[in-house]
C-alpha cells in the first residue's frame, strides 16, 4: 500500500470495501482537483500545451491528437528538461495498467513527433 503513494498515487482503498467509501473518496478526489491551480499553458517555440483545455497548438494551429497521443506530449510538456523513461510514460500515461508492452508507447510518441513535423531521422524534441 505504502508503495502505491510512494509511486505517486494519491490515495488507495483496500478490498473489500463499502460502496459508500468509494463514493465518498472520489467525491474528495473531484473537490481536490476542483482547488488545485491549473497549470500555465506550455510553449516551447511555435508550441503551445494548454493543459486546462487538454489541446495543444503548433503556429496556432490545432494538433489532432488521439488521447494518448496529447497524454504523451502533456507528460513530456510538464516534465519538460527531464529524461523520461519508457517506464515512466507507461506509468504515467498508461497509469501503470498493460504487460510491459512499449510498442504502443513508441508509436504514439512516433505520431507525437510526426504532428510536430519531426521524422525518426531527425534530432529528438528537447524540452527545456
Amino acid at each position: 500500500m505504502s508503495q502505491a503513494l510512494d509511486m505517486g498515487d494519491v490515495d488507495y482503498i483496500v478490498k473489500p470495501f463499502p460502496p459508500m467509501e468509494l463514493a465518498a473518496r472520489i467525491r474528495a478526489a473531484l473537490r481536490r482537483r476542483e482547488v488545485s491551480a491549473p497549470l500555465p499553458p506550455f510553449v516551447l517555440g511555435d508550441l503551445t500545451v494548454q493543459y486546462d483545455e487538454r489541446e495543444a497548438h503548433l503556429a496556432g494551429n490545432p494538433l489532432k491528437l488521439t488521447a494518448i497521443e496529447y497524454r504523451v506530449l502533456a507528460e513530456l510538456a510538464t516534465s519538460a528538461g527531464r529524461v523520461l523513461t519508457y517506464e515512466h510514460l507507461l506509468r504515467h500515461v498508461w497509469g501503470g495498467v498493460g504487460d510491459g508492452d512499449i510498442r504502443p508507447l513508441r508509436t504514439a510518441v512516433s505520431r507525437v513527433r510526426r504532428n510536430l513535423g519531426r521524422r525518426s531521422g531527425q534530432p529528438n524534441l528537447h524540452f527545456h
